[in-house]
């Protein structure tokens, strides 16, 4: 039973390298001996999707702090944009978790084609660990380098109708092979 515990730890491990950057990613299906289903794209021939994460900070006005991470993930065997969100405001002493609006651009290229682009707006949630994901679903289109950018990313922060706190984060580029 010892080597199913070793491969569900790999296994964590790898989907962890996504939410901490600094991880080093692994590859589970070659790690840990596991077949992963993937989506097909031809008859006989399974496909990775292109899977890779970038994550910015940015503290901006009254104590006002954020963090964004733009992936390229594996939704239910579908390539999907997922962006989220972490939002902190600074009273006396101590940062607590607020909830923050979150806006940008986001676009998704092939080796330089574009595939899809357009505006991401959503609110995070403090109530459930303070952060909030946004899924946008992009078709592959073949085998490949795909670079996601996320720009112009803004956060606001308002409590009972006052704002408490603007950020303007960095951008974000992802670049990962897959399809």
């Amino acid at each position: 039973m010892l080597p199913k515990l070793t491969k569900i730890t790999i296994a964590a491990a790898a989907v962890l390298g996504c939410v901490q950057p600094n991880v080093a990613s692994a590859n589970v299906a070659q790690a840990s001996d596991v077949s992963l289903s993937r989506t097909g794209h031809s008859a006989g021939t399974a496909a990775a999707l292109p899977q890779g994460c970038q994550r910015q900070e940015a503290y901006g006005t009254s104590g006002w702090w954020s963090a964004v991470q733009g992936c390229l993930a594996d939704r239910y065997g579908r390539s999907t944009v997922k962006i989220e969100a972490n939002c902190k405001y600074k009273s006396v002493l101590l940062y607590s978790v607020n909830a923050c609006d979150v806006s940008g651009h986001y676009s998704v290229q092939k080796d330089g084609k574009a595939l899809k682009e357009g505006r991401f707006v959503f609110r995070t949630d403090p109530f459930h660990g303070g952060g909030s994901d946004y899924y946008q679903a992009y078709a592959c289109d073949g085998s490949g380098t795909y670079t996601l950018k996320l720009t112009d990313i803004h956060t606001v922060g308002s409590y009972k109708g006052q704002t408490r706190g603007v950020a303007s984060v960095p951008d974000i580029t992802v670049v990962a092979k897959g399809c």
